[in-house]
């Protein structure tokens, strides 16, 4: 799984930036994905299994504000979590073949 410069959900076309630090006045954070800006900003200080959990994570938070389904901050960490490790062990399954 590689890290896009850019991701589309839905009709927004979300931009992915690695930042140094990031925090929400109180706490450091992974990530975090702001809908109205369609920017998803992922901390590069964490190892980059770390960052690329990280993406899946907004993603779901992305799909989430997309679709309305008011998922529950527990649902997207769990939500992520299994979708980054059926990609990672299955990386074939998405490549393009012609």
């Amino acid at each position: 799984m590689n890290i896009p410069e850019n991701i589309k959900v839905g009709y927004k076309d979300y931009k992915v930036v690695k930042v140094n630090n990031l925090d929400d006045g109180t706490n450091l954070l992974f990530g975090e994905v702001t809908y109205v800006d369609e920017v998803i900003k992922l901390a590069n200080k964490y190892p980059e299994n770390q960052m690329k959990l990280t993406l899946i994570h907004e993603l779901v938070h992305a799909v989430d504000d997309m679709l309305g389904i008011d998922l529950k901050e527990e649902q997207v960490v769990k939500l992520g979590t299994g979708l980054y490790q059926v990609i990672k062990d299955n990386p074939d399954m998405f490549r393009v073949t012609e």
